[in-house]
């Protein structure tokens, strides 16, 4: 047989049905994944490598629950197990909570608003903090951190 068929077969074979049903839907099992900790736990799982080939499962993969940061997917007919990290591992208040809008270490307007007067300096955050919440903050001049609320990015604000 001549090179240039063996690449055409190779090329058929590579492309026909049968090839493609042979190895697990990568995308189909993250879906199934996301589903079932939605349902459960609330977490995020990382995805699958996507170079992973894993024999198509004969029967719906068993998708352990969370546990040590992890879960594991089981094909029980073929034997095969992946285990996936959790980037969260049970619902939390973080989707609940305004994002974060001052970072640890940014340089923000420390605003003092008083009856009678206002005034800025520069400061920088000691904290993480979402619009809305206090953190700690220290000026140059400062010995010690003062807490302001979070006005905005960049915006904190002290009320005497």
């Amino acid at each position: 047989m001549k090179p240039a068929h063996l690449i055409t077969m190779a090329a058929l074979a590579i492309s026909s049905p049968s090839y493609a049903q042979s190895f697990e839907d990568i995308i189909a099992l993250d879906e199934q994944i996301a589903a079932s900790l939605s349902a459960v736990s609330g977490g995020i799982a990382m995805p699958i490598d996507r170079r992973l080939k894993l024999a198509r499962c004969p029967q719906i993969p068993v998708i352990d629950p969370p546990a040590l940061g992890a879960i594991a997917v089981r094909c029980l007919p073929l034997g095969w197990r992946i285990r996936i990290t959790l980037i969260q591992t049970k619902q939390s208040a973080v989707q609940d909570e305004a994002p974060i809008t001052v970072r640890r270490g940014d340089a923000v307007e420390l605003i003092i608003h008083g009856e009678s007067f206002d005034v800025s300096a520069s400061a920088v955050a000691l904290d993480d903090g979402a619009t809305g919440k206090s953190i700690r903050v220290k000026t140059m001049t400062s010995k010690n951190p003062l807490t302001a609320m979070v006005k905005g990015a960049g915006a904190v604000q002290i009320s005497p």
